[in-house]
């Protein structure tokens, strides 16, 4: 386990790959034709990354079964390229976490920190991501052998970025007192994925996939050309929720259907960023960062005499 941290204080991590490092030696075990020993499990099991990658997925509707998990360790998808997840981890193990973190808190008010625990996990979906849980934030990065430096770069900022913005949201102004209306303020904060792509290219003016493959940036390219109907999604979705059209179960099912793969959230928390930036610069965009209503009424300022969607005055004012 490595601890970061900078000399301004901003910046506070942990790094720990012990979940990775005892799954790929369990993986090295089996594949070898080497006995696969009760202190191999016990170092995965027991591992704080494994347990706590357990209970996001649980909590998320991904269960992970134990006996499953072992069998992915064993395939031959593991096998065939446990020597690529050890050089990914050599990889992680070496990579630049405090300059990652101050690029992601150059996108970020002053007073945002960067204090969390990072795990690196060996994962049968090359997922990564923050999870907020209030007594055990943390951000799981996941091997994957076919990442290139500067798209592992681009990842850790806009995971680490979460880290920050998502620290910011107890410095609110007081909660509406409405339910349904502070139910629709906290969804906003789902713009943050858009958020930190735009700090993890490093601003408007660079494509949020300029590191991608050409597959990826032009899923995006096409997405982003739907942003009017996505903005219109969204809008619609937190009239439903301020107006309690939804159930819960309801809501909830809808609010995550709006991620997608990098779906409305995505799209319109970049552009919303992308053309504050432009039109008012990076202050301006921190200033109104931390709250979802105060960019909703930022980005209508900003894109009212360039022809872009706008945002209902009637639901922002409901929001703000």
């Amino acid at each position: 386990m490595a601890s970061i941290g900078s000399a301004v204080s901003r910046v506070q991590l942990t790094v720990d790959a012990a979940q990775a490092e005892a799954a790929l030696s369990v993986a090295e075990c089996w594949n070898t034709r080497k006995p696969v020993l009760d202190r191999h499990w016990m170092d995965l099991l027991t591992s704080e990354g494994h347990r706590l990658w357990k209970r996001r997925m649980q909590t998320v509707g991904q269960p992970v079964d134990d006996a499953e998990y072992a069998r992915f360790l064993f395939s031959s998808k593991v096998g065939e390229q446990r020597e690529a997840f050890r050089a990914a981890l050599r990889e992680w193990r070496s990579a630049h976490w405090e300059q990652a973190a101050l690029r992601a808190l150059d996108w970020l008010p002053e007073n945002a920190k960067i204090v969390t625990r990072v795990f690196i996990v060996l994962s049968p979906t090359a997922t990564s991501f923050y999870h907020s849980e209030a007594e055990n934030a943390a951000v799981f990065f996941a091997l994957d052998a076919a990442l290139s430096e500067p798209q592992r770069e681009n990842l850790m900022v806009h995971e680490l970025h979460h880290v920050g913005y998502f620290g910011l949201r107890g410095h609110q102004r007081a909660a509406p007192a409405l339910p349904a209306i502070q139910s629709a303020a906290e969804w906003t904060a789902a713009f943050a994925e858009g958020l930190a792509m735009l700090a993890a290219a490093g601003g408007a003016g660079v494509h949020p996939h300029a590191a991608s493959t050409a597959e990826t940036r032009a899923r995006w390219d096409r997405d982003i050309a739907h942003f009017a109907q996505d903005l219109r999604a969204i809008e619609q979705f937190l009239f439903d929720v301020v107006n309690r059209r939804l159930t819960a179960e309801a809501e909830l099912k809808a609010g995550n259907a709006l991620l997608g793969v990098q779906g409305p959230w995505y799209t319109v928390g970049w552009m919303m960023g992308s053309v504050v930036e432009r039109e008012f610069g990076r202050q301006a965009l921190l200033d109104c960062m931390a709250e979802g209503s105060r960019l909703m009424a930022r980005y209508n300022q900003a894109a009212a005499d360039h022809g872009l969607t706008l945002w209902s005055s009637e639901l922002v004012a409901a929001l703000t």
